[in-house]
């Protein structure tokens, strides 16, 4: 090949490449723009899916700046009671649906956070969902199922599955985590410490409740480095002890304060780098309060608190199944 011809090749070669890098860029550029602009992304996919618009109609305009915000109003309760119609329920179980479906909304806490506390504010339903042996909620946990009423109120199910997955496309922001498991744990506290509780039975199913949701937060938590887990596991430890009380009230004036006081208590001291071990270990210790409060003999507590470990290991083993 002659020198003008190596020349003209070289230049030809230099100028496609040129183009190739001209075009990429641009692609790239596009690609960002749409993503800036609010192209299709994860909260816009949600808002795209239709059992999430039927959810809140008759809102309009809804975008995913107030999605959280809108999805509250479809669904949580008046001054947070916990008591919902047929249609907010059935607004809840459209939500959840969706969210096991599509992964959630990102990590963006202007949406996650008051999509949570709207979950949150269904914590009875979502506690006899993840726990064993409610026959009423496993009768009614089909999508095609509506939410039912009786002497007790409103409530609506999903499946187990696919409650975990819902909880867990919302959980990879720690707030809204923690506000998750904070109503989950009031509602064990609650459920601990009421009259007839069964001593073989409810510390039982809330180790389950809490073990799943140590499925959730390991499942959430996979793949963030090591600041970013130290920044998770901070955030979750904050929020989840920002209203304990100044002392522990005594079992006898305030049974499921005490309870829930003693294990904000511990989760309160746990060291950086210590804070998940003891998230997982939530149900032996409320069982383990709840037990001495009452004066539950030494070899009864012990063979109680083992069964609790046992059990949550179990439920969290079971739930990283279900998310996998």
């Amino acid at each position: 090949m002659s020198e003008a011809s190596r020349r003209r090749s070289t230049g030809a070669r230099a100028a496609a490449a040129v183009v190739v890098v001209v075009l990429i860029g641009a692609g790239l550029g596009a690609w960002l723009l749409v993503r800036a602009g609010g192209g299709p992304g994860p909260c816009d996919r949600l808002l795209k899916d239709r059992r999430v618009q039927a959810a809140l109609e008759p809102q309009q305009g809804v975008g995913c700046a107030d999605l959280g915000e809108a999805v509250k109003r479809a669904t949580a309760s008046a001054g947070g009671t916990g008591q919902h119609s047929l249609q907010q329920a059935q607004a809840m179980k459209n939500v959840l649906l969706a969210l096991a479906d599509d992964g959630g909304p990102g990590t963006d806490g202007r949406v996650t956070v008051p999509l949570a506390e709207a979950v949150s504010d269904y914590a009875d339903d979502t506690h006899a969902t993840l726990g064993p042996g409610d026959a009423d909620y496993a009768r009614h946990g089909l999508a095609a199922d509506a939410p039912w009423q009786d002497k007790n109120g409103v409530h609506m199910a999903v499946d187990r599955r696919t409650l975990l997955r819902a909880l867990s496309a919302l959980s990879a922001e720690p707030t809204s985590y923690a506000t998750l498991r904070a109503a989950s744990t009031r509602r064990a506290s609650g459920e601990l410490t009421s009259a007839g509780t069964d001593p073989a039975v409810h510390p039982m199913r809330n180790a389950w409740v809490l073990g799943s949701f140590d499925a959730v937060a390991d499942h959430a938590r996979k793949g963030l480095g090591k600041e970013r887990l130290g920044d998770w596991d901070r955030t979750v430890q904050s929020v989840l002890t920002a209203h304990m009380a100044a002392t522990i009230p005594p079992y006898a004036q305030d049974p499921a304060g005490h309870v829930l006081a003693t294990w904000q208590r511990s989760l309160h001291t746990a060291q950086p780098g210590a804070v998940f071990t003891r998230l997982e270990e939530q149900g032996v210790l409320m069982t383990q309060a709840w037990g001495k409060a009452r004066g539950t003999g030494a070899s009864e507590l012990s063979s109680m608190v083992g069964q609790a470990r046992d059990v949550a290991d179990q439920a969290r083993s079971e739930g990283l199944r279900s998310l996998s």
